[in-house]
């Protein structure tokens, strides 16, 4: 018996990243899932690992699984088991804990130390910076789409704030006008 297409589900492809930053979500999470583990073990023979070795070698091996789906998923290619999969990986782990598991101490310092540089300039100076980054986003290192990532999110929480801040006077400034107006017409707070 054939199936119709009327029976089968129509899926939604949700992406979990923060709405209005500039990198692709599924672009960052294909990126960071492909990098090789800090301590990767794939160039071992697996009989000569040890229990913690072989924990590692199934966890680097389900990350290049799930980079696979991931790509299906960004196409919008995949059946209803890997939808869920790829979409129950997004909500249950943290893009920034495997960025922080992909690099070691040193890669992560330098890291911190770039993007505490970057915050201290102007928005159009961090605009640009992005804009740069983010049109090569796969040619990135480890270190250039960490950083990346984060002065995203802090650009984007930057314009929030002063977005904010420009509504709420610009509030206060009609609160202003209108009641000069309505002291003006009805003698109303004096």
């Amino acid at each position: 018996m054939k199936l119709n297409n009327q029976n089968q589900k129509k899926l939604l492809y949700v992406v979990k990243g923060i709405n209005g930053c500039c990198i692709l979500p599924l672009e960052e999470w294909i990126k960071w899932l492909l990098y090789p583990n800090e301590r990767s073990t794939s160039h071992k023979n697996i009989e000569n690992m040890s229990l913690e070795e072989l924990k590692e070698y199934k966890e680097q091996f389900e990350q290049v699984k799930m980079a696979e789906l991931f790509f299906k998923y960004q196409n919008k290619e995949c059946t209803e088991l890997e939808h869920d999969l790829v979409y129950h990986y997004m909500i249950n782990h943290s893009i920034e804990e495997l960025m922080e598991s992909k690099m070691n101490e040193k890669e992560l310092n330098q890291a911190k130390i770039l993007l505490a540089e970057l915050k201290n300039l102007s928005s159009s100076e961090i605009k640009n910076y992005i804009q740069e980054k983010n049109s090569d986003y796969n040619n990135l290192s480890k270190i250039d789409a960490y950083v990346l990532h984060y002065i995203s999110i802090f650009n984007y929480n930057k314009a929030s704030t002063e977005t904010t801040k420009k509504i709420i006077q610009q509030n206060k400034e009609k609160e202003v006008k209108l009641r000069k107006s309505l002291h003006k017409d009805y003698g109303y707070f004096s």
